[in-house]
């Protein structure tokens, strides 16, 4: 092979498919990213039953969607990675001085994601389909970890943690105000 071929495809390699030449730092955050999805996915999927199982408690209902709304469904994404993100973020901090701000960014990015995939394909179909809601839950987790482990290694958001950190404070205090107190628009009605 021409030497420039070699160069040409090393630097693909480095620069297009930097996971390919992770270091042991880089693949451990990436082996627990992918943990985290596993672990949020069934998490989330058990909340969503919570509430019922629970004989309807308080504190299951800030956690745990109430009704079927679309808003109390980013609950099972919210809070299930909010959990994980925090021990990831305990767990990389020496690590990667941006895994925090990343992380929340991760979170918000996922919650934003269901609302938004999921008035695009119902605006469109005119209906909403229970396996598509499914599959839009399971990607916006995959786009959260997605958001963490890239903006970890870049150090991405670092400069707007304190922005992520009030705006998760907030979206956390509309779960609690809103879970008893629904404003009366579309995203927080059941269908």
């Amino acid at each position: 092979m021409h030497l420039s071929a070699k160069c040409s495809i090393y630097y693909i390699n480095q620069h297009h498919f930097p996971e390919h030449n992770m270091s042991d730092l880089n693949k451990s955050l990436f082996v627990s990213c992918i943990i985290g999805f596993f672990v949020v996915s069934v998490c989330g999927t058990l909340l969503h039953f919570l509430y019922d199982f629970s004989g309807n408690n308080l504190f299951a209902a800030v956690i745990s969607p109430i009704n079927e709304s679309v808003w109390e469904h980013t609950k099972l994404l919210f809070f299930p990675m909010l959990l994980y993100g925090i021990f990831l973020s305990f767990h990389f901090h020496d690590k990667y001085a941006g895994i925090l701000p990343a992380f929340l960014a991760g979170l918000l990015g996922g919650c934003l994601f269901i609302p938004i995939f999921y008035y695009f394909y119902t605006g469109i179909l005119g209906f909403g389909l229970l396996p598509v809601d499914i599959a839009l839950f399971y990607l916006a987790v995959l786009l959260a970890f997605v958001i963490t482990y890239r903006g970890s290694i870049a150090n991405t958001f670092l400069p707007y943690r304190i922005l992520l950190c009030s705006l998760t404070g907030i979206l956390l205090l509309c779960y609690v105000v809103f879970t008893f107190s629904p404003p009366k628009f579309g995203l927080f009605a059941a269908p």
